[in-house]
């Protein structure tokens, strides 16, 4: 507690004393004091607690049940791009979801498609190859998106 509120603790307790013995009210200090202290301890308490608090972001963060175990965290952000998008159609994205299939191929299986296209194609799923083939995602479908990142956390 600062000096500042003992300081306005104390003017209280004396100007409510005063106030109270000016009315022959014969008040009891003691008694007082401690009414004065406990309500000054508590605005202090109050005070403190609101100049303490900071803003939290809450983010859900549950998982579903049917999530597939070792699932990427930059798959989920991927899946979670295309199911809040109108038309996941653009290149961007496929350049995205390709470097996911690479990056999964090189750490699960330590394959790197670019050295070794055939073993690399032996291990990908028949989606996830057209996915590499074509130069430019063909399908804009939801479904078929949800269909190529659950086939990449698969890897």
């Amino acid at each position: 507690m600062t000096r500042l509120r003992v300081g306005v603790g104390l003017g209280l307790w004396v100007l409510l004393w005063g106030s109270l013995a000016l009315t022959n009210s014969q008040p009891s200090p003691l008694l007082l004091a401690g009414i004065v202290a406990v309500a000054t301890v508590a605005v202090s308490v109050a005070i403190d607690l609101t100049e303490a608090a900071v803003p939290v972001a809450w983010t859900r963060n549950y998982r579903r049940r049917g999530i597939i175990r070792r699932s990427d965290p930059r798959a989920t952000a991927v899946r979670q791009q295309v199911f809040g998008a109108r038309r996941a159609g653009s290149s961007r994205m496929h350049a995205s979801l390709v470097e996911l299939v690479d990056d999964r191929l090189l750490v699960h299986h330590q394959i790197n498609r670019q050295t070794d296209p055939q073993v690399a194609a032996s291990v990908l799923t028949p989606r996830l190859q057209r996915l590499i083939s074509s130069p430019r995602l063909a399908t804009t479908t939801v479904r078929e998106l949800r269909r190529i990142v659950t086939d990449i956390e698969l890897l």
